[in-house]
């Protein structure tokens, strides 16, 4: 094992239930031989971690039971497992979630849909989380991966984000030059929008119920991105331009998961 000097205990947000996060010394995890440790520089807060911090669904530790989350984070490595190669101590690194580990040899991994893995989120059987809102986490070092010095550790705690919606893009199609309607302003939404426009869509049309996502998206991004409210209960207003599509009609009123659609013209 390749190590460094390094304190024996570290501070983290510990999530105990419904708006009860204490932030505690906890040890260092030790890498195993096919892990890296990560000196975690920005995590992100994903909606799950919204829901259990609001006390929507199950996204609740067991009473009494605090547990580490954040599984959208970005760091450097400060020590590597005794069987890891290809990373060094002091690389800048995005992490995937470890929550998405896939075991690489099951049926549905072998015709690339790891997200489908018979074992997703385990290692030696044992599930698997990362912990972003610590000061360390561990990680298996394939499940790491090196970033540029002109990627900002906030950008990169982002990385699974803007991977998703490069997915999605790509399950699309070229998207050069073509209208592209993209239905849901939550993060992912945004990250599709972003990522058509930077892909050289012609115009993009954020069509949902968070209007002022929207609107700081076309600022910050380019004119030619449209934006589209639809209320919860039917009704919609539209903000220019208006920019007719026939699958609009067919969302009013009910609740939508996220869809990417490109055409030629409106």
């Amino acid at each position: 094992m390749t190590a460094v000097t390094r304190v024996r205990t570290m501070k983290a947000a510990i999530f105990y239930g419904e708006k009860d996060i204490r932030v505690e010394e906890r040890p260092i995890p030790e890498p195993l031989p096919e892990e890296v440790l990560i000196r975690v520089r920005s995590a992100g807060i994903c909606g799950s971690d919204l829901l259990g911090y609001n006390g929507i669904g199950s996204w609740q530790p067991p009473r009494g039971v605090g547990i580490e989350q954040g599984h959208e984070l970005a760091g450097e490595i400060v020590e590597l497992g005794s069987s890891v190669t290809g990373l060094s101590v002091g690389q800048r690194v995005a992490v995937q979630p470890e929550h998405l580990i896939s075991c690489g040899s099951c049926r549905e991994c072998s015709n690339g849909l790891p997200h489908l893995c018979r074992h997703l989120g385990l290692l030696h059987g044992t599930r698997q989380s990362s912990h972003g809102f610590s000061q360390y986490d561990t990680c298996v070092a394939t499940n790491v991966w090196p970033i540029p010095d002109t990627v900002s550790f906030d950008s990169a705690a982002l990385a699974d984000c803007y991977g998703v919606a490069v997915h999605a893009i790509h399950r699309v199609g070229s998207v050069s030059g073509k209208l592209v309607a993209v239905i849901g302003c939550g993060t992912i939404g945004l990250s599709i929008g972003q990522t058509a426009r930077a892909l050289g869509s012609g115009r993009v049309v954020m069509i949902g119920d968070q209007a002022n996502e929207a609107r700081h998206l076309i600022v910050k991004t380019h004119e030619s991105v449209a934006w589209c409210s639809v209320t919860r209960d039917g009704r919609g207003t539209v903000g220019a331009p208006l920019v007719w599509l026939p699958a609009l009609p067919l969302t009013w009123g009910r609740e939508v998961p996220l869809q990417v659609a490109a055409h030629e013209s409106p």
